[in-house]
C-alpha cells in the first residue's frame, strides 16, 4: 500500500509563485512514490489579502480603488487561480481556522513547506495572531514532521524564539536560504540543511511535459513581471521603453499598480499560473522582480534580468544568482538600456552548477521520507 504523505504550505495565495512551489512539493513526493494530500487550510486572513477589496487597511484599500479599472481582469485571474488550485493540487477539505485542524489519524508524515510559512510578516500571518501560524509548524501533530525549504525570510531572533519549540520538534529541518539555516542551526546547536526552493527540483523538460509548454508564433516580445507598486515601476519605465523601440512587444504583469503604458504594451495581469507559465516559456526576454520569476526563468532557460531593490524578496534572489555565478543578471530599477549584459546566458555552465545542488535537495527529501 502506498504511503500518503501530508504536505502544508502556501498553497492557494494569488501568487503564481505560492501555487507553483505547492505543486511541485506535491509533484516531487509522488515521483518518490508517495501519495500526496495538500492540508487546504485557508485562513481568512489570506483570502483578505486576495480579494478584489481588501479591507485590512487604509492603504490597501485606496490601492484597490485605484485599481478598480482593473476589476475584471482581477476577478478573470481569481478564477484562474482557483481552477489551478482545483485541477492541480490534491486538497483535504478546507479549513480556516488552526483549531479546526487535527492531523493526528490522517497523516502519519507531514512536510511543512515551501514559502514565507514561519514568517510572521509575510502577507497571510502579518494581521492574525501567532496561533494562525501553528498548523504550518504542525504544532500538536504526534507524526513525522518534516520542513522543506520553509523561511523565515526576515524575522529577526527575538521573534523567531518565539516559534523556536514548535521548530526544535521537527524530525527533519531544511531552509531555503543558506542564511536562515545557519541561524536557526546556531539556535537550536543541530544541523539544518539549505534545499532550493521546491520548483528547482523540476529540470526545465520536466515543467514542459508537466504543462504541455510549447513554442507559439506570436512574435519576439520582453515579459516584465513585478509585484511592486507604481512609483517604483516607473522607474524602469524607461528601460522597457528602449527595448519597445528595438521592436520588441512589451507583455506586463503588475497585480499591484496601476500603470499605462504605450502602444504595443499588452496588460497581462488577468494571466493565471497555466498562462503565466506559458508567458515565460515564450517570451524572448524576462525583466523582473520576483524571486519565483526570477528561478522559473532560470529553470525554463531563458534570457532575464532580475530587479534588486530594498525588500527581503532581494537577498532570496540574491542567494540563487551568487551560487549559479549569474550575478551578471542582477539590475537595479533605473538601469540603463546601455549597460546591460546583453551575452546570451551559456545555460549548460549555469546547469552543471545547479544539478548537484538539484540532487542533494532531492536527496535531502528522500531520506527525510524514508527514515
Amino acid at each position: 500500500m502506498v504511503k500518503e504523505v501530508g504536505l502544508i504550505t502556501y498553497h492557494a495565495a494569488y501568487n503564481y509563485g505560492s501555487v507553483l512551489q505547492a505543486w511541485a512539493t506535491q509533484h516531487m513526493i509522488e515521483q518518490l512514490g508517495y501519495k500526496c494530500k495538500i492540508i487546504n487550510y485557508r485562513m481568512k486572513s489570506q483570502k483578505a489579502h486576495y480579494s478584489l477589496l481588501r479591507l485590512t487597511g487604509p492603504r490597501a484599500f485606496v490601492n484597490d480603488m485605484l485599481m478598480l479599472p482593473y476589476l475584471d481582469k482581477r476577478r478573470f485571474r481569481a478564477e484562474r487561480f482557483e481552477s489551478f488550485i482545483k485541477d492541480y493540487l490534491n486538497l483535504t477539505e478546507e479549513k480556516s481556522e488552526p483549531d479546526s485542524l487535527n492531523l493526528n489519524g490522517m497523516f502519519s508524515t507531514v512536510v511543512s513547506g515551501s514559502d514565507q510559512i514561519w514568517n510572521k510578516y509575510s502577507n497571510e500571518l502579518r494581521h492574525v495572531d501567532w496561533e494562525y501560524m501553528y498548523p504550518y509548524l504542525l504544532k500538536g501533530f504526534n507524526g513525522k514532521k518534516i520542513s522543506y525549504a520553509s523561511s523565515v525570510s526576515n524575522m529577526g531572533e527575538e521573534d523567531i524564539k518565539k516559534i523556536l519549540d514548535e521548530i526544535q520538534r521537527f524530525d527533519h529541518l531544511s531552509f531555503r536560504e543558506m542564511i536562515s539555516a545557519e541561524l536557526i542551526s546556531n539556535m537550536l546547536h543541530r544541523t539544518v540543511a539549505a534545499v532550493l526552493d521546491p520548483t528547482f527540483l523540476l529540470d526545465k523538460n520536466q515543467w514542459i511535459s508537466s504543462f504541455g509548454l510549447r513554442k507559439k508564433d506570436e512574435g519576439k516580445y520582453v515579459l516584465f513581471y513585478s509585484l511592486t507598486d507604481k512609483t517604483v515601476i516607473e522607474r524602469a519605465r524607461n528601460l522597457l521603453n528602449h527595448f519597445h523601440a528595438e521592436g520588441y512587444k512589451i507583455k506586463y504583469i503588475t497585480p499591484y499598480a496601476k500603470m499605462k503604458f504605450q502602444e504595443g504594451y499588452e496588460d497581462c495581469r488577468d494571466y493565471g499560473p497555466l498562462e503565466f507559465l506559458d508567458a515565460l516559456f515564450n517570451a524572448e526576454k524576462i525583466i523582473t522582480d520576483s524571486y519565483h520569476g526570477t528561478i522559473l526563468s532560470i529553470n525554463l532557460g531563458k534570457e532575464f534580468y532580475s530587479i534588486n531593490g530594498q525588500y527581503a524578496s532581494d537577498m532570496r534572489k540574491l542567494d540563487v544568482l551568487l551560487k549559479l555565478d549569474l550575478n551578471s543578471r542582477i539590475i537595479s530599477w533605473d538601469e540603463e538600456y546601455e549597460k546591460l549584459d546583453t551575452n546570451d546566458i551559456n545555460y549548460e555552465v549555469v546547469y552543471n552548477k545547479l544539478s548537484p545542488l538539484r540532487r542533494d535537495s532531492i536527496d535531502y527529501l528522500t531520506k527525510s521520507l524514508k527514515s
